[in-house]
């Protein structure tokens, strides 16, 4: 982990395993220069996504799993150029509509070989669940097809207050290509989307949940992942 505004501190490796990179840094040059040394094998985690995503599109859009909290300055249109196997981007108001939808109609097309969990925390937002699966012709649930539970790819962890894993409300939609079933959840303002590429049927799986004090109330949280900085 390191400040991204300090990546001259980082050590002198060519190779890393998972980064953090918190804070914010304007120095594109040395940005440039860092993620273009440093080859990351699993996961990258970053406080802010940098405006100049073209210059280091290959490192940080085919790194395994992805964090971003801040994305806001993530262009929609950035989405077709990712083959990473998660990710999260919170607060991605440049991802709009017809991006979500160009998305789907990529994945079903054959595109995104990799991925297994893409979660998008937009802005405004006209669409639904209900209007996706107009579109794409998804169906509800079936139990003889997949099962209620998303075994959730070892990337980075999370914690959150919702169970996002359990999918017996998502709608699913079928790659006519190869048969790859994906699992589609749209609420508020969130995008989630699931591809059952290893088994539709992973072993049973529980919940993982911890005890965490906000404003100094005990909450829950359910775990995803488990790579932590």
């Amino acid at each position: 982990m390191c400040s991204m505004d300090r990546l001259w501190e980082f050590p002198d490796v060519d190779e890393i395993d998972n980064f953090y990179g918190y804070g914010t840094s304007n120095n594109i040059e040395e940005l440039l220069q860092f993620f273009n040394r440093v080859t990351i094998r699993n996961s990258v985690r970053l406080t802010d996504w940098p405006t100049f995503f073209y210059e280091i599109s290959f490192q940080l859009a085919s790194v395994d799993h992805l964090y971003v909290e801040n994305s806001r300055e993530l262009a929609g249109r950035h989405l077709e150029f990712f083959d990473v196997r998660s990710a999260l981007f919170c607060q991605a108001r440049g991802v709009e509509d017809h991006h979500i939808i160009n998305f789907i109609r990529l994945w079903l097309d054959g595109s995104f070989e990799k991925l297994e969990s893409l979660w998008i925390m937009m802005g405004a937002t006209q669409l639904s669940q209900e209007s996706l699966t107009e579109i794409f012709r998804a169906n509800p649930w079936d139990p003889t097809k997949r099962a209620g539970r998303f075994k959730y790819p070892d990337g980075l962890k999370l914690l959150y207050e919702d169970d996002i894993l359990d999918l017996r409300n998502g709608v699913d939609i079928e790659r006519p290509s190869d048969g790859r079933l994906a699992t589609i959840v749209f609420e508020g303002a969130q995008f989630r989307f699931f591809v059952w590429k290893e088994s539709r049927f992973p072993e049973q799986l529980e919940p993982v949940t911890v005890r965490v004090e906000v404003d100094q109330m005990e909450q829950t949280r359910f775990v995803l992942g488990n790579v932590y900085f």
